[in-house]
């Protein structure tokens, strides 16, 4: 019998939780996108509450936090009631893991050790040496983008560069993550398998489409953007799905497309978008609303899709000089 494995893509928003369970409930095997830990299994069992495992990662991990633990919260909810139904489930994501480790590493040898020691130690192990890498490029990338923001110019050349780091991190973390589910993959009976995937990791597919063939497995792939329903209902059909200009950038960069005039709106789009994005937010689906943060970020992306250039950087300058302006969203 061929494998199916679906590659369902979505962001952390909670009115997306519905729609990944319709898929995963009919799977043998799920496969997370976040790093292993010691204490997910126990969750899974019931020997802690999801409270308990939320409150283990917040103060005892590094890299594990969920940056929106409401989403997380929701979902290891429903994993606990698939666990239940006999459904096996996974974390993979070795980039994360071995970041994780990293910050580990740093932890415990700060205070006790030289830089050069705790550097040669995280050299040591050849995924760490270049996580450590790609790591080290995006927070000098980040740290650049934050202290040139006032200046519209210098804000658009620092995100060009954040999106080449974002790239690197991109490869590195889809090769990893491919290869790790190749290998559990080759190890379990599972014949239709869900596997979680960030929106911004559309290669991922096609990555391990090639490392099954390679390990000589018949599978058949489904990339599944969840929400894209949602979308094509609110915007009256007119949208399949919203694909942020961070992203573009990223993925121009990931596929090694040339750089050119595209990047610089690209750019400048990504800069207004942060400017009105809500962050930090998690917005809860109600009978009113089923999809409010979709709602949201809709109207941000036609409104900064809407702007060239110049739009955006009269935008910019009236946003840093303090003038008032009002953006009808609706």
């Amino acid at each position: 019998m061929q494998m199916e494995i679906i590659v369902g893509h979505s962001r952390h928003w909670i009115e997306a939780i519905s729609e990944m369970k319709k898929y995963m409930e009919n799977c043998d095997l799920i496969i997370l996108e976040e790093p292993e830990d010691e204490l997910f299994d126990e969750m899974l069992r019931g020997e802690i509450s999801v409270e308990e495992y939320i409150r283990h990662l917040k103060e005892d991990c590094f890299a594990k936090t969920p940056a929106f633990p409401k989403f997380s919260s929701s979902l290891y909810n429903v994993l606990v009631e698939l666990f239940e139904r006999g459904i096996r489930i996974i974390q993979v994501d070795p980039y994360m893991s071995a970041l994780d480790n990293i910050y580990s590493i740093i932890y415990n040898m700060e205070g006790n050790a030289s830089t050069d020691e705790i550097l040669s130690t995280i050299e040591r192990d050849p995924v760490l040496k270049e996580v450590y890498r790609v790591e080290k490029m995006r927070a000098a990338a980040s740290i650049k983008y934050y202290s040139l923001f006032n200046n519209f110019n210098k804000a658009i050349e620092a995100i060009k560069e954040l999106s080449r780091a974002e790239a690197e991190m991109l490869k590195l973390r889809i090769e990893l993550r491919a290869s790790e589910i190749c290998k559990r993959v080759c190890l379990d009976n599972a014949n239709r398998i869900y596997v979680e995937a960030g929106d911004l990791h559309t290669p991922l597919s096609g990555k391990l489409a090639r490392n099954l063939r390679k390990s000589g497995i018949k599978a058949e792939i489904t990339p599944v953007f969840h929400l894209s329903g949602a979308v094509s209902r609110i915007t009256g059909g007119k949208l399949k799905y919203i694909f942020p200009p961070s992203h573009t950038i990223v993925l121009r960069r990931y596929w090694g497309i040339k750089e050119d005039d595209y990047d610089d709106i690209l750019a400048a789009r990504s800069l207004i978008r942060m400017i009105f994005l809500e962050r930090g937010t998690e917005r809860m689906p109600s009978s009113h609303e089923e999809n409010p943060k979709m709602r949201s970020e809709i109207a941000i992306d036609r409104f900064v899709s809407s702007l060239d250039l110049e739009g955006c950087r009269k935008i910019f300058n009236d946003v840093i000089s303090g003038k008032p302006r009002l953006i009808a969203f609706f």
